[in-house]
């Protein structure tokens, strides 16, 4: 099997959106003998699920997983590295994430490629992204957010990031892990339900280099029914809680 990259889209309802999510990874420049696409719905109710399967029917690098209750974020990929991974494509390297209210750009999976092959050393990538609405209007290009430290290779580089994120995450879209390092670290923390992104970056931040492709890779939408506004005090609690442990953490082991 020449795959060696696994795009993982966790889906729960969102039926009007998931479809632009996936058109968006069919679009991909990096060739589909390098990479599949492995979309899980999470127990869909508005039938999400049959927009997923009928791309999984039609394009081969898409492999659908239905599950019969959902598992929520964190459980869910700890399935695909601790579970499906090892037994479906024992080889891979690299897990990324696309959201199903999201769109990549086409150059996306590529780059990334590009970057964990050139740097042998890092755990972790994130990326560029623009903000969209509803309709995929653009909002704001190349978002502030996603920080580039200067020297980002470098341990004072890596310092630096790490000072920023305690105070107002940098990093922003794509996140995508090398998975021996991923699974170094543990995996997904299922102690938090929200912001899982922060969470791995964090620990991923006390082991190996996180680093950021400059270039806009991601399109993240904002619409009513994201997680950010119908469950944001939750996951507001959830972040700042993860503030606070790892400032400590990072104080402790001299990384900051």
């Amino acid at each position: 099997m020449n795959q060696y990259i696994v795009l993982v889209t966790l889906v729960h309802d969102r039926k009007n959106l998931v479809g632009l999510a996936l058109q968006s990874a069919v679009n991909q420049s990096l060739p589909k003998d390098k990479w599949i696409h492995l979309v899980i719905d999470n127990a869909s109710t508005d039938g999400a699920d049959k927009v997923c399967e009928a791309f999984a029917n039609k394009h081969k690098h898409i492999r659908f997983i239905r599950m019969q209750t959902n598992l929520g974020q964190q459980p869910a990929f700890n399935y695909v590295l601790n579970d499906w991974i090892p037994n479906n494509m024992p080889n891979a390297e690299i897990l990324v994430n696309l959201d199903s209210d999201d769109e990549l750009m086409t150059n996306a999976i590529e780059e990334i490629d590009k970057m964990f092959k050139q740097h042998i050393e890092i755990g972790q990538v994130y990326s560029g992204f623009d903000i969209i609405d509803r309709k995929g209007r653009v909002q704001v290009r190349n978002h502030p957010k996603a920080k580039l430290v200067q020297n980002q290779f470098t341990p004072e580089g890596q310092r630096i990031l790490r000072k920023l994120f305690i105070g107002a995450n940098p990093i922003g879209h794509i996140r995508a892990f090398r998975i021996k390092c991923l699974m170094e670290i543990g995996g997904f923390n299922t102690t938090y339900q929200y912001a899982t992104d922060y969470n791995a970056a964090g620990r991923m931040l006390m082991k190996y280099p996180v680093v950021k492709i400059d270039k806009v890779l991601y399109r993240w939408r904002q619409h009513d029914q994201q997680v950010e506004r119908q469950h944001s005090p939750h996951q507001t609690q959830d972040w700042l809680s993860m503030q606070k442990e790892f400032t400590k953490l990072f104080k402790e082991k001299g990384l900051i």
